[in-house]
């Protein structure tokens, strides 16, 4: 589920809905075509709201209405399917497609052009951006790349686990899965 001012929008197998914030009335449905199934994690920038599909395709949409905005084909992972996480920056918004070895994507937000994509390597599976750092939990490893160029950034050696979840709160790094441990955002 995520939040756009006064509209609710929920991922279902198929697509998107939004539903008033209120009173939960119905406002707009955007169904994906050919079987296609969805991520269930819809995330909203401003007044955008996104959804990955578990093909690899970014949809944007005008949050208030549904229209679609624009969709890009990501470049595909080793595994086609996704876990589907995104994050954003504001401007970009960061696409992790495929699992074991992914494709690590940032899109412009605005035109959804691909801006640049790298293979991090090892089994990756959350990531969060902020102040010009996005930040990629892997099963071993915390990695940090510059939201604009994808370039490589240094990092304390913060260990993560298969399946824990990254998460940014007043400054700092909450990693999960297994004991939950903060990080200053300069890795301390």
């Amino acid at each position: 589920m995520a939040v756009a001012g006064e509209v609710m929008l929920l991922g279902t197998n198929d697509g998107l809905q939004a539903l008033a914030a209120a009173d939960g009335h119905d406002l707009w449905r955007y169904d994906l075509a050919n079987f296609r199934l969805a991520s269930t994690r819809p995330m909203v920038v401003g007044q955008t709201a996104l959804l990955f599909d578990l093909d690899g395709r970014l949809h944007a949409l005008d949050a208030a209405t549904g229209q679609l905005r624009w969709m890009v084909q990501t470049p595909p992972g080793d595994m086609a399917r996704s876990m589907a996480p995104m994050a954003s920056d504001g401007q970009r918004v960061f696409v992790l497609t495929g699992v074991v070895r992914p494709a690590l994507s940032a899109i412009d937000l605005a035109t959804g052009s691909t801006l640049w994509t790298l293979r991090p390597g090892g089994w990756s599976h959350s990531l969060v951006a902020s102040n010009g750092v996005l930040y990629l939990a892997t099963s071993r490893h915390v990695l940090a790349f510059d939201t604009a160029t994808g370039a490589a950034l240094p990092i304390a050696s913060l260990k993560s686990m298969r399946w824990g979840e990254l998460s940014l709160a007043d400054g700092h790094l909450l990693i999960s899965g297994g004991p939950v441990r903060a990080f200053g955002l300069a890795g301390r």
